[in-house]
């Protein structure tokens, strides 16, 4: 690994799987001078790990925020824990329906 970033598919695989990782990772790509709150800008900002969410003190009443808050996925992509894998919504895997049908 490089500047403690993974260079292959595996390492990538492997590094991500880690929740701690992948959003350590991800805080650092979005606020890389420090987190922000991302509805009024302060940076008095915690980070309750027990909740996966952070909490900002400028006294808004939006006070809790996720890493996914204000982004284009911040409400379609669901918990990593509650995703199905691809294979369990694929007609390909149904006995009744061939690849080559698909």
């Amino acid at each position: 690994m490089k500047n403690g970033l993974p260079e292959t598919l595996v390492e990538a695989v492997t590094w991500y799987q880690d929740h701690q990782n992948c959003h350590d990772t991800l805080v650092a790509m979005r606020w890389p001078n420090g987190v922000t709150c991302p509805h009024c800008g302060s940076d008095r900002v915690t980070y309750m790990p027990k909740y996966r969410r952070f909490r900002c003190y400028a006294g808004h009443p939006a006070s809790q925020f996720s890493l996914r808050t204000g982004t284009v996925v911040a409400s379609r992509v669901p918990a990593a824990e509650k995703r199905t894998s691809w294979n369990d919504h694929s007609p390909c895997w149904s006995k009744s329906i061939s690849s080559s049908r698909v």
